[in-house]
């Protein structure tokens, strides 16, 4: 335990630095009020030396600890869990310099986000849909990450487009129907009339589906609105627009002269589409 008392405008300049998040790499816990008790101004964060304020204490130094005792750059913001990790628990494993890097990410991602104009507000348009057997799933919490520093969430809530617990594949006709339909009504009801009514002024939309209903969503979007649309890469598994990559080549191919049926377009970026997938779902994908 810490020896040295803090003083109040160290201790107020920590937390702000914070932004009221533990300082651990990957935990950002919020350490300001509790939900479950309802007590909302409580505070849960621990103020942890990084060189220990004594010598005998946690990476302590006989000349820098005393020192050190009150810096603000020796101090890192931490809740209960990882206080006690890297202090106790974990002491070895937590060495000085690790501790300083974590402290540096976090507050220069604070500044960062903190620093960002208001005009640089997005809206997150989400749409997600089966594609094959594999359901598509698109975090929150990836999507936010993705955004900075060109712009932030206008709202910790996004527009939601996808419809929830279709017991359909994409290798069912209907499915196609379905989904065209569905993603029609919610846009005009969650985006388009909020768009008439000014509260949206700039788009970012992450979805993650078959390319036909992308495609369907791209049309419905159009220019009405300014807006960026994120890429969901697999290496690195991110939606940040990944820079300084290879230029893609792509092939063209054309079906067997002659053939005759409903018109499907295939484009195959992400993975290899297979003509099976495409045949039993020919007709509906021909009127999207």
């Amino acid at each position: 335990m810490a020896k040295t008392k803090i003083p109040q405008k160290v201790q107020s300049a920590l937390w702000a630095r914070a932004a009221g998040h533990c300082q651990y790499r990957s935990c950002n816990k919020d350490l300001v009020g509790d939900l479950i008790s309802g007590n909302e101004d409580a505070l849960f964060g621990f103020l942890a030396h990084i060189v220990g304020d004594s010598a005998d204490g946690p990476r302590g130094d006989v000349i820098r600890s005393p020192l050190l005792a009150k810096s603000l750059d020796n101090l890192m913001l931490l809740c209960a869990v990882h206080h006690k990790l890297i202090d106790v628990d974990g002491l070895n494993d937590h060495p000085e310099p690790l501790l300083l890097g974590m402290k540096a990410e976090h507050e220069a991602r604070i500044s960062l986000l903190a620093g960002i104009d208001e005009d640089r507000a997005s809206h997150v348009v989400r749409f997600g849909s089966s594609i094959g057997k594999n359901e598509a799933l698109v975090s929150t919490r990836a999507i936010f990450a993705a955004m900075p520093p060109d712009h932030h969430p206008a709202s910790a809530q996004t527009i939601d487009l996808e419809m929830t617990g279709l017991a359909f594949t994409d290798g069912d006709p209907a499915f196609w129907t379905i989904q065209q339909a569905n993603l029609q009504r919610n846009f005009a009801t969650r985006v388009g009339g909020r768009i008439e009514r000014q509260e949206v002024r700039h788009l970012s939309i992450f979805a993650l589906a078959p390319q036909p209903l992308l495609i369907e969503l791209g049309r419905l979007l159009c220019d009405i609105v300014p807006m960026v649309v994120h890429q969901r890469h697999r290496e690195p598994s991110t939606w940040n627009w990944q820079r300084d990559h290879d230029i893609i080549e792509y092939q063209v191919g054309e079906p067997v002269p002659g053939r005759r049926g409903a018109v499907a377009l295939k484009l195959g970026i992400s993975a290899t589409i297979t003509d099976d997938r495409i045949c039993p779902a020919s007709a509906p994908m021909a009127q999207i």
